[in-house]
């Protein structure tokens, strides 16, 4: 063991078994649950990481299965705070109107996405935006995003360099045609 391994172990083994538990008492497997939990390096738990669990319980109906899951495709997803949970969960079900049980696959499939911004020039906002300029509507969103998530991790300026690429003079594919691509 280095030091910082053996560091690691003291301040990350009762995070992990903590983790663990509550990922059992949630209804996840315990198998599962110890792939989830054991990989985790204590620098992996935020602050907040029991509110998080809780509050994506709550507010989403996230299962114990779903919150491992989470877990095992992106280490920090317990690094970030409630608040930014519940911005990105009113984002998608108040602003995109999606439904719950759409928004949990989407967070389980590509948890990730909590990394995203929702503002700003490179957030989820600007980039949906930039979609509806492509002529992409929120009712093909409903449809895009369940089986491609990560669209919205995508910054605009990718989009319209991917438009441009696509869409040059010479090959006659208009940003409208390749709108009806993307739906």
């Amino acid at each position: 063991f280095s030091l910082r391994q053996e560091e690691d172990y003291i301040v990350g083994e009762p995070l992990r078994a903590e983790l663990e538990a509550a990922l059992i008492h949630a209804g996840a497997d315990q198998a599962l649950s110890r792939v989830a939990s054991e990989r985790l390096k204590a620098a992996s738990f935020g602050a907040k990481w029991r509110e998080l669990l809780e509050d994506m319980r709550e507010r989403a109906s996230f299962r114990g299965d779903a919150l491992a899951t989470m877990l095992v495709r992106f280490s920090g997803v317990l690094q970030y705070s409630p608040a930014r949970f519940q911005r990105l969960l009113a984002f998608l079900t108040d602003d995109l109107r999606l439904p719950l049980k759409t928004v949990r696959y989407m967070l389980t499939k590509r948890p990730s996405l909590l990394a995203t911004e929702i503002e700003g020039s490179g957030g989820m906002r600007a980039t949906v935006d930039a979609l509806a300029a492509l002529g992409v509507t929120r009712k093909h969103l409903k449809s895009v995003l369940p089986l491609y998530p990560g669209v919205l991790s995508l910054p605009p300026s990718q989009l319209s360099r991917f438009t441009e690429a696509l869409c040059v003079e010479d090959s006659g594919l208009s940003p409208l045609a390749l709108a009806s691509l993307i739906r």
